[in-house]
């Protein structure tokens, strides 16, 4: 890829970027490399087109040649076209397999989460986009940025919603809780004020069970909604892990996951390193003698905890946790964040939603916001605010 201008291949990495993003999200944990290939979600080439950005001919023009080039520099020069004329698809870009010519894809087939996770996602990292996480770096933060400074000017956004009940855009994808890059970004756009429904899912399943006519006993998740803070310190001492690590386990549990079943707490629980993101690398099924012994006597630790939240869900009956979350809680959580939408819609700018949250331009009256949201749901939530600039971060209660 020497003859690639920097600016040039700045762009298409950063448009590469964009649909690896937008397929993780699309798929979820679909499409693994544990699952395998076959459970991939395909991706046909006009989504992919819609994905890469490349909607006007003059931009498809520069990117249709450069993109072949990136895939080769991904695949280790294993893509080629298909002659015209020959074979069953002419003319389309296929992935070679030199051992086996029966396997060879056309482009549009391969680009599906496996391929996504197990060979874009590698690439993405060598060139400094993603961490060892799969979290975005600052550099993919930047070409994120970049993409959609546009929209991020003008403070309107192309909502998709790929998965359901919630909206989507990979703006979402800049990590905030640790580095701060989502702030710093937004900031430098205006929207400095950042709303988040306190412990917005754990208190809406909780709410909805009761309203459906639960009745159990739930000491633990009563003290944990009340004082979520102290739980989740008492825990983490207990458990050895850091706070922000409990505060994840324990919101598994309010969305039926099982200790000994889940990936993220496997992996947390028996300190192994080998978590890097939810639904991409899966932890060994084997443990050592020593590591499965940590892993359930902190186990025994949490089981009361998840023992009450699964007492609790008992009540929507034998499902799953893709229903719990995708049927019982997401139509919620959009509903009262399309409330606050049409709260903000005053705006100059529209705010920006994160899932249960949002960022905006201005101050809000938060305590109004509860109560309409409260005379529109029945769900009791509450909102905590913080405000950002570039050089410092405060709260603001």
């Amino acid at each position: 890829m020497d003859n690639v201008r920097p600016q040039e291949l700045a762009q298409v990495r950063a448009l590469v970027l964009n649909a690896w993003l937008t397929l993780r999200e699309m798929t979820h944990e679909a499409g693994t490399a544990e699952d395998g290939e076959a459970n991939g979600v395909p991706i046909n080439a006009k989504t992919l087109q819609k994905l890469l950005g490349n909607r006007e001919r003059r931009t498809h023009a520069f990117l249709k040649p450069l993109l072949v080039e990136v895939e080769n520099d991904i695949t280790g020069g294993k893509l080629w076209v298909q002659p015209k004329g020959k074979g069953p698809k002419p003319g389309k870009l296929y992935y070679h397999n030199v051992d086996h010519p029966e396997k060879s894809f056309p482009l549009s087939y391969r680009w599906n989460a496996y391929y996504a996770i197990t060979v874009v996602g590698p690439w993405l990292q060598k060139h400094g986009l993603l961490d060892d996480r799969w979290v975005l770096t600052e550099a993919g933060a930047n070409a994120i940025e970049s993409k959609y400074a546009s929209e991020l000017k003008a403070g309107k956004f192309k909502w998709s919603e790929p998965r359901a009940n919630r909206y989507f855009h990979p703006l979402q994808q800049i990590e905030n809780r640790k580095t701060g890059l989502r702030a710093k970004i937004f900031a430098r756009h205006g929207y400095v004020y950042d709303y988040d429904v306190e412990c917005c899912a754990a208190t809406v399943i909780h709410q909805m069970a009761r309203q459906a006519g639960s009745t159990v006993e739930t000491p633990l998740l009563d003290e944990f909604l009340k004082d979520r803070a102290t739980v989740r310190s008492r825990y983490a001492a207990e458990l050895g892990l850091a706070y922000e690590d409990v505060k994840d386990i324990l919101l598994l549990a309010f969305n039926g996951q099982k200790l000994n079943r889940n990936t993220t707490i496997r992996a947390m629980l028996s300190g192994v390193d080998t978590y890097k993101h939810k639904g991409v690398v899966r932890l060994e099924r084997s443990l050592s003698g020593n590591e499965r012994n940590t892993f359930e006597a902190k186990c025994r630790i949490l089981q009361p905890f998840f023992d009450e939240a699964a007492n609790l869900l008992a009540i929507f009956g034998d499902v799953d946790t893709a229903y719990i979350m995708n049927e019982i809680y997401f139509p919620q959580e959009k509903r009262i964040l399309d409330i606050a939408i049409g709260f903000t819609s005053y705006m100059d700018k529209e705010i920006f939603r994160i899932h249960d949250g949002f960022m905006s331009v201005e101050p809000i009256d938060t305590e109004l916001l509860r109560k309409h949201v409260f005379n529109e749901t029945g769900f009791g939530i509450k909102y905590e605010c913080k405000v950002f600039n570039e050089k410092e971060t405060r709260n603001e209660h």
